[in-house]
């Protein structure tokens, strides 16, 4: 069975960025926050209350990574 098949089946229109994180991605860095990876971190929970686009407008401001300001490090065991 083919995708446009199933009924359920939506086009994708593709992913549309707006607002700081679209400036973000094209001044900053072209990867918007896996936020499967940083659930439960304390800064973006703590100081920017869950709120990704506050988390770009503070890296647009201050010409930083997300990574840097969750002070995130990869975990090569981690399974996502």
């Amino acid at each position: 069975m083919k995708d446009s098949d199933n009924e359920y089946f939506e086009e994708d229109e593709g992913f549309n960025v707006e607002g700081y994180a679209k400036e973000y991605t094209e001044k900053i860095f072209p990867t918007l926050i896996p936020l499967y990876q940083v659930q439960g971190n304390k800064v973006l929970y703590g100081k920017f209350k869950g709120d990704t686009e506050a988390v770009y407008k503070y890296c647009r401001e201050n010409n930083k990574r997300w990574e840097e300001v969750l002070g995130y490090k990869e975990d090569p065991y981690a399974l996502y």
